[in-house]
């Protein structure tokens, strides 16, 4: 007579689920540690969106240095955007796996705005206030008036006691009929020294771009000259845009005396201008054709 085996004992369902889910888990990281070390996801591909020219080489070879070589499942996206976001070119930066082979970097790149000299070092600096690396001799940007002992290494800003300079600069960009060779803050405001040699005053860092704005279209109203070029200016302020003032290099011919009431007739007047207050709602009223032309 057979001998009957004895029941084996049922595990409880919870055990099941438990031992189930645990050896999925097992087979799950097995198979994720094949795939990646495999050369099915393998990195041959790595694009840069956002930068060009030099920018976008130097950005892809950050980017393939901090990747390394392998699989996208290797890589860890934020080691190489922390990398990428190190470089004085860039402002910001994402980075995508782009399945199965494909690493994208997104970038958000540094404009250059100014330049501080140091001695006989050139900076670039960008709208953000960071020192990008070494401008070129031939860099046609504002001359910023920052102390050499202020200026950081590279992918540093500036300091705060330069920000208002370099918030014109930047502003500077978008208003590119104001060709601006020099910025400084002497404590009483910001002054920009055009390349003609007129001294725009704007006072505080507050409305740079009304200010310039108002600036840009006063000088484009400047009389002229018997020669048919715009007479010179000394200075204008736009400190208060509402209120602007310019200073030529001599009195205005509708004025008969200057400050301190010398005829304006006599030899003296070219070394006393007089300041003109210009009010905006005349000077922006269109021009208007009689029914005659």
């Amino acid at each position: 007579m057979a001998r009957t085996l004895p029941a084996l004992p049922v595990l409880p369902a919870r055990v099941r689920l438990a031992l189930a889910i645990a050896a999925g888990a097992i087979v799950v990281g097995i198979g994720y540690a094949i795939v990646r070390t495999s050369p099915i996801f393998t990195i041959d591909r790595v694009t840069v969106v956002g930068a060009t020219g030099s920018a976008r080489d130097a950005i892809r070879a950050k980017a393939i240095q901090a990747a390394g070589t392998g699989s996208l499942l290797s890589v860890s996206p934020q080691a190489v955007a922390d990398a990428v976001a190190g470089m004085p070119l860039v402002r910001s930066v994402r980075v995508d796996r782009a399945f199965p082979h494909e690493l994208r970097i997104t970038v958000v790149a540094e404009h250059p705005a100014a330049v501080v000299e140091t001695g006989t070092s050139r900076y670039l600096i960008a709208r953000s206030g960071r020192v990008m690396g070494d401008a070129a001799k031939d860099a046609r940007l504002p001359l910023l008036s920052a102390r050499a002992a202020a200026v950081p290494p590279a992918g540093e800003a500036l300091p705060a006691s330069t920000l208002d300079q370099v918030h014109l600069a930047a502003a500077l960009l978008d208003h590119r009929d104001l060709h601006v060779t020099m910025i400084t803050d002497t404590g009483s405001g910001l002054t920009a020294r055009l390349a003609g040699g007129t001294q725009l005053r704007l006072g505080d860092g507050l409305e740079l771009d009304r200010k310039l704005v108002v600036a840009t279209s006063l000088l484009k109203k400047r009389p002229r000259g018997a020669d048919g070029e715009p007479l010179p200016l000394r200075y204008l302020d736009v400190s208060v845009p509402d209120h602007p003032v310019v200073r030529g290099e001599q009195l205005d011919p509708g004025t008969t005396a200057d400050a301190e009431g010398t005829d304006a007739s006599s030899g003296s007047s070219l070394d006393q201008p007089v300041d003109i207050g210009f009010v905006i709602a005349d000077l922006f009223r269109p021009a208007e054709a009689s029914a005659g032309d």
